[in-house]
This record gives structure tokens, sequence and C-alpha cells, in this order.
């Protein structure tokens, strides 16, 4: 058998060019806690360098104080006569609108990276096997409108 390289002569495959890496380059980790990003590469080799940037618990943060929100609610309807279940809901759900409105304002990019994977998720996840959204997915609204005209 015969080979075109030697072991030593064989070509390394250029890491920047197979994945078209540039400078500037950001992701994250599947946690969301940890940012790369492209700081350097080597032109004749591709060899990337990155940034590590170690990231607050955002992600962590938002869930917690949405998961608190949603238990007071749960205690505060159960508890109806209680008026301090209720302030405690209420703090909880002020609570939350500032955190997120200091996300926002602060940390725009990881909040909008938090707010699309949400998204993402759902919309991956909401659809059934089967279901395609096809020019007959929402007939039935269009035809519920051509009654109201008729109607008029």
């Amino acid at each position: 058998m015969a080979f075109k390289y030697k072991l030593k002569e064989a070509p390394t495959p250029n890491l920047a060019q197979q994945t078209g890496a540039k400078i500037g380059d950001v992701s994250y980790s599947k946690d969301g806690n940890t940012k790369f990003v492209v700081n350097s590469i080597d032109k004749e080799t591709g060899q990337i360098g990155w940034e590590v940037i170690e990231l607050p618990a955002f992600n962590k943060l938002n869930d917690d104080v949405d998961n608190l929100v949603s238990t007071a609610k749960g205690v505060y309807t159960k508890t109806k006569d209680d008026e301090e279940f209720r302030k405690i809901y209420e703090e909880a759900r002020l609570l939350r609108n500032k955190i997120r409105k200091h996300l926002r304002s602060e940390y725009p990019d990881e909040y909008k990276r938090m707010t699309m994977e949400g998204k993402i998720d759902e919309m991956s996840t909401s659809s059934g096997a089967g279901s395609y959204l096809t020019k007959y997915a929402f007939k039935k609204k269009k035809s519920l409108k051509k009654k109201k005209k008729k109607q008029n």
C-alpha cells in the first residue's frame, strides 16, 4: 500500500478556513455561563486563539426568579384570604421585572441570547411529529373571516 505523504509530511487541516472563523466571532457554552471570543488566528496553521470569559449565571437568575413568581402565585391563589402572600407575590413580580429591566439595559447581548434560546426551544418542542405548516394549516381562521364579511 502506497501513501501520498509520510506521517510527518501530511498537511494539517486549517481549522480557521474549515470553520470560517473570524476574529471577533462569539460563541457560548451550553449552560450559557461561558463566552468564547476568537482573538487570534494563525495564518499558516489556522490555529484559533480564544478569549474565555466566565459570565455571571444570568440564565439561572432569570429562571430562579421566574420559578419564584410562579410558586408565589400558586400559593397566593390557594390562600386568597392571606393578604401577606398576595404582597409576597407582588414583590416577587416586581423583583422579576427589575432583574429583567437591568439585564435588558446593562447586558443586552446576553439578554437577547437568553430570550432567543427560550423561543427556539419552544418552537422546536411545541410542534408534534407529523404537524406541518402548510397553506391549509390556518384554513379555519380564513373561513371564519369570510363568514364575518358575509354577515356584514
